[in-house]
């Protein structure tokens, strides 16, 4: 959400910094892209950099915007408790994508083994909402803001792991030699100028916070 506040209220230009913000689907990506120099800076989840970094690559975190790991449990309207997820398909992303722990998380608080149900492996949050929007599935994990999304159309939230995962949600991140230059070294402070004014803005102004999420 800072990101998206930040383009939205022309945060970078007003900290005289010039972006072009690409949406990038998955952190294997999001690491290529930086890797080939197609992007500079990344918004993205630490587990995807840190993995990148333990088979050589020179990532460095600069920064990160909150500390709550938030992935809901959105269930189907047909499930009214918990317990009639058992037999039914639940989607995630890929095994070993976070996705995927988050959901074992959410089931072992439920009071659901992994075997009492079918866990397919779907795609990206997009790919697993369309799943779960035409019945495919009865259940997926998401991220925020597509667990607002999935409640105003009803679906049913079945566990936050906000409530009790603190952890980096996501990190600002670039190529160690990037910081190498004075002015790209410049780039990056304003660019964390901007993403902190953000996360004012989302603090006080909690209703044009939330209308940016629609």
């Amino acid at each position: 959400l800072p990101l998206w506040i930040a383009i939205d209220r022309n945060l970078f230009e007003k900290h005289a910094l010039e972006t072009a913000v690409t949406y990038v689907r998955g952190g294997k990506n999001i690491v290529a892209a930086l890797l080939s120099g197609q992007s500079d800076m990344a918004v993205i989840l630490p587990s995807s950099f840190v993995l990148a970094n333990l088979q050589g690559a020179d990532f460095v975190f600069i920064g990160n915007s909150h500390s709550l790991l938030k992935y809901v449990l959105m269930a189907h309207p047909s499930i009214k408790a918990p317990v009639e997820l058992k037999g039914k398909r639940l989607a995630i992303s890929t095994v070993g994508d976070l996705s995927h722990p988050m959901t074992l998380l959410a089931l072992q608080r439920l009071g659901i083994g992994p075997k009492e149900l079918e866990v397919i492996q779907v795609g990206q949050q997009p790919e697993r909402m369309l799943a779960l929007r035409n019945s495919s599935v009865r259940a997926t994990t998401v991220s925020t803001p597509f667990d607002f999304m999935l409640k105003k159309e009803g679906f049913v939230p079945l566990f936050d792991s906000s409530n009790e995962v603190r952890t980096l949600a996501t990190a600002y991140i670039v190529r160690q030699k990037f910081l190498q230059s004075a002015a790209h070294r410049s780039m990056a402070e304003k660019f964390l100028r901007a993403m902190t004014e953000a996360v004012r803005i989302i603090k006080t102004e909690r209703d044009y916070a939330l209308r940016v999420l629609d």
